[in-house]
């Protein structure tokens, strides 16, 4: 543990927390009974870690990092999980330890055969490597460039042990006088049936940093054709904005664009105007550079013609569609949220060639 200085006068010896999964263990007592007692449960957490000495290698090794863990508390003798055939027919690339001894490479496998083989230990383990590899897969990072590797067993951590103690209350030689009032007897028989276990626990845990250093790697692109327009696919459901507003003119005639900054506010679609005096492609390009996922544009076709409409432009393929602004923020929300496609809008609405209209 790391000692510190705490205090107004900074005269105060304190020491920060070894590990942020300690808050869990010692409420453990409290979270088995919030579940009525029973096995399994889980319980999970995000805080900052201040544990590292030597930093290095960029952003990998930090002195402080965000650590996010889930702590599952399962009987060791019913290690199922009942949602685990919601994962067991992803194929993810596992690193075995023993593929690592014999020298061979990392190889794709159905996580059920994996279980089934022993490849690994149990359901348990197995779900959680399904969600996390899902997880990962939905933030951005590449299945392609994804594996799970098994620890050897001089790098498996020790924190398993068995361990038994006494406690004894020492009245330090007083005496006490002890009256009739103070003390009831009662005999009574009762036979108790009890079944007492360690309880094991599987802990996936994530360093929030270096999965966004990983994403930043991962869909960090180059226009082909133009090395000098670089961008960043991250999903919409992790990009910082969903989509950008982008107006031709700065003329009053384009009331639509508070209007349609209200309306993306309602539906909860964080967004960002750009009305500079740029030209479509240059803010385009800057929109793309900070991974906005989809751009709105309004052009004289929306002033002039009726029913109002906008382009909507899909930042990966560069490819507009045009469809009325009343529909638009319930489109982007059902994008960012995946419950649509680009696929499934362009099916839909026309393809958007050039306006019509130029004033």
């Amino acid at each position: 543990m790391f000692q510190t200085s705490i205090g107004p006068g900074g005269n105060m010896t304190g020491y920060l927390r070894p590990e942020t999964a300690q808050g869990i263990f010692l409420n453990f007592k409290r979270l088995l009974e919030f579940n009525q007692g029973k096995l399994p449960f889980a319980a999970a957490q995000i805080g900052s870690f201040r544990n590292e000495i030597s930093p290095r290698s960029g952003l990998i090794r930090v002195r402080e990092f965000t650590m996010a863990e889930i702590e599952h508390f399962v009987d060791p003798k019913e290690k199922q999980h009942p949602k685990f055939g919601n994962v067991a027919d992803l194929n993810i690339m596992l690193y075995s330890s023993k593929a690592q001894l014999s020298g061979e490479s990392a190889q794709k496998m159905r996580l059920g055969d994996a279980v089934d083989q022993g490849v690994i230990n149990n359901s348990v383990l197995g779900y959680f490597i399904g969600r996390i590899y899902l997880y990962l897969v939905k933030v951005g990072i590449s299945p392609d460039k994804l594996r799970f590797r098994q620890h050897m067993e001089n790098e498996m951590a020790h924190y398993a042990c068995d361990e038994k103690g006494e406690f004894t209350i020492e009245t330090e030689g007083k005496t006490f006088a002890l009256t009739k009032d103070m003390v009831s007897v009662k005999k009574f028989q009762k036979t108790l049936h009890v079944e007492e276990i360690v309880p094991n626990v599987i802990e996936p845990s994530f360093g929030l940093g270096r999965i966004m250093y990983t994403v930043f790697e991962h869909t960090f692109q180059v226009r082909q054709g133009d090395e000098q327009r670089t961008y960043f696919t991250f999903p919409a459901i992790v990009a910082p904005y969903k989509c950008s507003v982008l107006p031709l003119s700065q003329n009053q005639e384009f009331m639509f664009v508070k209007e349609l900054s209200d309306a993306l506010t309602k539906n909860g679609v964080s967004h960002k105007v750009d009305d500079s005096s740029g030209s479509i492609g240059r803010r385009y390009a800057r929109t793309d550079e900070i991974g906005v996922a989809f751009g709105i544009t309004i052009d004289f076709d929306t002033v002039n013609r009726t029913p109002h409409t906008a382009t909507l432009r899909d930042r990966d393929s560069m490819r507009q569609i045009r469809a009325e602004i009343s529909e638009l923020p319930v489109i982007i929300r059902d994008l960012a949220n995946g419950y649509l496609t680009w696929a499934e809008v362009e099916s839909k609405y026309p393809i958007f060639e050039g306006q019509e209209t130029s004033k």
